[in-house]
């Protein structure tokens, strides 16, 4: 560094965050300073994401698949048939024929299927076919029960950006720039994590959101041309879309933040039982990262004192160097600068805050 001015030594720094490194916006509080001394990493449910439409997906049947629809109503007639060892009767099969091709005139949402409107459609197919053995409220929650089940259960995942500048994501996701950014290094594009309960790390891919409005997947997918269940086309194709819709889909009003995502493997169950949509459970939720991919922390223009002392003192126990930066306003978006470097304990580089306009130093033991 030698010859160099001050600020091109911060440019260098700069710009070497921008190309290596992925960031985590946090609040301030006991809780997130706990998640850095014990390398914790929460992963969310939609119950606890700012947007409501997040973690979302809207499954449909495309318009003329009849054979797909008559296979979930023929998949809940079988399992009502209780007394008849589940077999299918002929009525139920020409009132699933009949069903199918009345609702596939078009695209059909999964939701829609299951309404009211549809419940009273299908009442009345009951009436005309003058179906036996089947009590009609029984049939109907088996049906219910098998579309809602197709929808992905407990949606969890960690979200990072690649934009560390951006003045709304730390007013949104950093208390009004009270809170900090941590920095993250990726290993081939991974963070290696390891589940509250098991002993061995797993390298989670990052995966970056798409920002568009198309939420629909159609669970003709996993079907045949003949209208049968492809487990081939199910893995190969349709849980692939299903992950990307219910993961990486965003609306384009969230585009600038650049999001980067990690996410626990989706499920769902081709069954007439009701299931129990579980999105939530602090312990499994809870992951720890590897702590040499924590490379340290940007504060926030608006972070008091003593929270700064706080997060430095943390990060002095480390056993892996971290770095501290300091966030300063800059118009609509914010200057990173150098503030210190130590390593290990062992001492600290003051670049001094004489040419960096700040209005409070980082204390360092």
């Amino acid at each position: 560094m030698a010859g160099e001015t001050l600020w091109e030594i911060l440019i260098k720094v700069m710009e070497a965050l921008d190309s290596e490194y992925i960031y985590r916006f946090r609040p301030y509080s006991p809780s997130t300073c706990k998640e850095i001394m014990y390398n914790e990493m929460y992963f969310y449910s939609k119950d606890e994401i700012n947007d409501p439409f997040d973690l979302s997906i809207e499954l449909v049947i495309s318009k003329g698949n009849n054979k797909v629809l008559r296979y979930f109503i023929e998949g809940a007639f079988r399992g009502s048939r209780v007394y008849n060892e589940h077999q299918l009767q002929k009525e139920d099969s020409i009132l699933a024929i009949e069903a199918s091709k009345y609702l596939m005139s078009d695209d059909q949402p999964l939701k829609k299927l299951i309404d009211d409107n549809s419940k009273d459609f299908f009442f009345s197919l009951f009436d005309k076919h003058k179906i036996q053995g089947v009590d009609f409220t029984y049939f109907w929650k088996n049906f219910s029960n098998i579309l809602q089940n197709l929808h992905p259960n407990n949606l969890h995942g960690v979200s990072f950006t690649k934009n560390y500048k951006n003045m709304l994501l730390w007013s949104l996701y950093a208390n009004k720039h009270e809170g900090f950014c941590e920095i993250f290094k990726p290993s081939k594009n991974t963070l290696k994590l390891k589940k509250w309960n098991k002993k061995g790390y797993k390298d989670f891919e990052f995966l970056p959101v798409e920002y568009n409005a198309d939420k629909k997947l159609d669970i003709s997918l996993m079907f045949d041309s003949k209208g049968d269940l492809d487990t081939q086309k199910l893995f190969s194709e349709y849980l692939p879309n299903m992950r990307r819709k219910a993961y990486l889909i965003k609306s384009n009003e969230w585009g600038r933040e650049e999001e980067l995502r990690l996410f626990e493997d989706l499920s769902i169950n081709f069954s007439s039982m009701e299931q129990k949509k579980d999105n939530s459970g602090f312990y499994n939720q809870l992951y720890y990262f590897h702590e040499e991919q924590l490379a340290g922390v940007i504060l926030g223009a608006n972070m008091h004192p003593k929270n700064k002392a706080e997060i430095l003192e943390i990060l002095q126990t480390k056993s892996h160097p971290q770095k501290v930066f300091q966030a300063i306003p800059n118009g609509n978006e914010v200057v990173v600068v150098l503030d210190r470097i130590f390593s290990n304990g062992l001492g600290s580089l003051d670049l001094g805050p004489a040419d960096i306009n700040m209005e409070t130093k980082v204390p360092c033991s």
